[in-house]
């Protein structure tokens, strides 16, 4: 039990465990006792927060376990001057500037499954387009968001960036997803700074 004087704030820390390859969803709450003497003690509840999503998916760190609140929507966010994919993060930001409703900077993007990503992909990119060498075709929104795939000029974006800058981007997106445990259907930004 942990003590906290009257008017003072405490931050408190808690387990959450999910077992098995299953989604579980936990709604986790606080017991609460007041204490003053000489009253007797009053013990009541309080929801600590939203629902916490727990999962051992393989999409999400290779299927480590691991929980997440899914009503915080992350933000996918690269530096533009980075040297290893700032010219990914530019083309990004250029993108959103220009696309309708700027998605993933002003509304969010949604994961999709991998299969969708590549029918995204081969729509916004098909093999039969023409690609310098050293240089791949990008997508935005990603081919691996549900808004992926769409109408170009309008609501969807590509462009030839060197393939080195794509291929690093495209790594950090997906370490972006593990370490937010993003399954299809999550919401994210994808803000460029």
């Amino acid at each position: 039990m942990k003590m906290v004087a009257l008017n003072r704030t405490a931050n408190f820390d808690f387990t959450l465990t999910s077992y098995g390859s299953k989604i579980d969803n936990h709604k986790p709450v606080l017991l609460l006792t007041f204490a003053s003497a000489p009253a007797v003690p009053v013990t009541t509840s309080a929801p600590a927060m939203g629902t916490v999503r727990c999962d051992s998916e393989k999409a999400t760190n290779g299927g480590k376990r691991g929980c997440v609140h899914p009503a915080v929507v992350p933000d996918f966010s690269l530096s533009r001057s980075n040297p290893k994919w700032g010219a990914m993060a530019r083309r990004v930001y250029d993108a959103q500037r220009v696309l309708e409703g700027k998605p993933g900077y002003s509304k969010p993007l949604h994961c999709t499954t991998p299969a969708q990503a590549k029918k995204n992909r081969q729509k916004t990119c098909p093999s039969s387009l023409a690609r310098p060498r050293g240089m791949q075709c990008d997508e935005y929104p990603y081919a691996s968001a549900k808004e992926g795939g769409r109408v170009l000029g309008k609501t969807q974006s590509r462009k030839m960036i060197a393939a080195e800058h794509n291929r690093q981007c495209g790594n950090q997106l997906g370490q972006f997803y593990n370490s937010h445990r993003i399954l299809p259907g999550d919401a994210f930004y994808s803000r460029m700074n």
